[in-house]
């Protein structure tokens, strides 16, 4: 008998916790309160807030608890000039978007247009205003992944040397060419480009001569030619 009554004691409690839970979740869901009034993006940069607020599609006046956050940066990453998109809600009316925008490293020439690529090869989209930054030259494709990759790592590599690059060409994996100004750099496959440290001492010591290319493509040497 008392096991029975136990029992009933337990169901009659659960079911009150569960009809409290329905009645308190109306609530929430329903009451002004709790109704979105405000949208806070931080760390926008070369985007416009109006941008990023357009892609996150957000539903006005809708309960915060019923916003999925998942969903608004899940859109705004689709975005490829958004790295990062993080959504938070904050009490007791508003949403907060922080985004991460991916800044260019370089000019892909495409189609006889510029577009910008990040330092991952993702492609950003067509150069709205001109910036100082090498231009990867030789992809006939966007798919061409593997030739923008090389390109990227070339463009790193070069950075490292503070020297001036103005554009890697592509177009043969096997005969890789940057360009310093008017100083052709062969670079073959790309397999020696750890010898690109040498290339400022190279470029002092013959400052008074005029450099016609230097060769990086053997093993053990750097082949410099002069006009």
């Amino acid at each position: 008998m008392f096991g029975e009554r136990k029992k009933k004691g337990i169901f009659f409690f659960l079911a009150f916790l569960l009809l409290m839970g329905i009645v308190i979740g109306r609530y929430v869901f329903t009451t002004p309160y709790f109704k979105l009034k405000e949208i806070q993006v931080r760390g926008e940069r070369r985007l416009s807030e109006a941008t990023i607020l357009r892609w996150a599609d957000i539903s006005p006046r809708k309960c915060i608890f019923g916003i999925s956050l998942r969903e608004i940066s899940r859109r705004i990453e689709s975005n490829p000039r958004v790295k990062r998109a993080q959504v938070k809600r904050f009490f007791p009316s508003g949403i907060l978007i922080e985004v991460e925008e991916r800044e260019p490293l370089a000019y892909l020439l495409y189609q006889d247009l510029l577009w910008e690529v990040d330092e991952e090869g993702i492609v950003l989209g067509k150069a709205d205003s001109p910036r100082d930054l090498p231009v990867i030259t030789g992809v006939r494709s966007f798919s061409q992944k593997k030739r923008i990759s090389s390109g990227i790592k070339i463009i790193k590599a070069f950075k490292r040397t503070g020297l001036p690059l103005s554009e890697v060409n592509v177009e043969d994996e096997e005969k890789m060419i940057a360009y310093l100004r008017k100083i052709k750099v062969y670079l073959g496959k790309g397999e020696h480009l750890e010898y690109l440290s040498y290339l400022p001492f190279i470029i002092a010591d013959l400052k008074d001569k005029r450099i016609s290319y230097i060769d990086l493509r053997f093993n053990g040497q750097v082949a410099v030619g002069l006009k």
